[in-house]
């Protein structure tokens, strides 16, 4: 079963599968590369830092109700069936060892962040969420990016 926090008692298992990732690795559904799904992962910590502004969407009614439904009843999320708006998921701006470095220092962010109690901005379409929310909603979108190139 995949791990399902990103938070520092999981955070080996995540760099784990992140270090198991090659420039050519083969996905098996979507259609980002491995690097561009990288930058796409570290586009989503940076978005729960308020390092990156994203256009909100959020309404409180709906956001808490598709918080729930993608976090404790959909939680292994079906590959290639939706596609995220492109300003979620920028081109790859670095070199692939570059951007595998730069992912690694955002879970470090991330993590450091959610031991003081941060992040604290709101996701753009699930409105505020406080840091286990944050934790568990980025530890199932890195797990099911795993998926897509063959990891648990």
């Amino acid at each position: 079963m995949a791990v399902t926090y990103l938070i520092p008692e999981n955070k080996e298992w995540f760099v784990d599968r992140i270090n198991r990732l090659k420039p050519d690795s083969e996905r098996q559904f979507g259609t980002m590369d491995a690097n561009q799904m990288m930058r796409h992962m570290r586009n989503a910590l940076e978005t729960a830092l308020g390092e990156v502004e994203m256009p909100g969407k959020a309404n409180p009614i709906v956001g808490k109700i598709a918080y729930f439904t993608i976090t404790h009843v959909m939680t292994k999320w079906p590959g290639g069936k939706i596609k995220a708006p492109d300003y979620w998921t920028p081109p790859a701006d670095r070199e692939f060892e570059q951007e595998r470095a730069a992912l690694l220092s955002a879970i470090d962010r991330f993590l450091d962040a959610c031991a003081i109690g941060k992040p604290t901005a709101p996701h753009p379409l699930l409105g505020n969420l406080n840091t286990g929310q944050w934790a568990r909603l980025n530890g199932l979108h890195f797990a099911h990016h795993f998926r897509q190139f063959g990891g648990n």
